[in-house]
């Protein structure tokens, strides 16, 4: 089983976008200021800065899912638990 060091929150945030409090840019651009917490353990991860940039600017539902993916695949790497819960 996978040891995790860091973790960021997101469920919450989808919890909030399927009861319709939320929109998907704002779910998008509050997980980019979650993810700047990162920042202090990967500071010169040009991978994270991009994909903080990314979400920050996430206009529709497609665009968000693709870089979530890009996300999952990063934090697997960098033994980040993205936690859904």
């Amino acid at each position: 089983m996978k040891e995790w060091k860091y973790t960021v929150e997101l469920g919450d945030l989808h919890r909030q976008y399927n009861n319709g409090e939320i929109c998907i840019t704002e779910v998008a651009y509050k997980l980019s200021e979650r993810l700047e917490s990162l920042l202090e353990y990967f500071p010169d991860d040009w991978n994270l800065n991009d994909m903080i940039d990314f979400f920050a600017e996430i206009e529709n539902v497609t665009e968000y899912d693709d870089w979530l993916e890009c996300l999952y695949n990063w934090a697997d790497k960098n033994n980040v638990w993205i936690s859904t819960f």
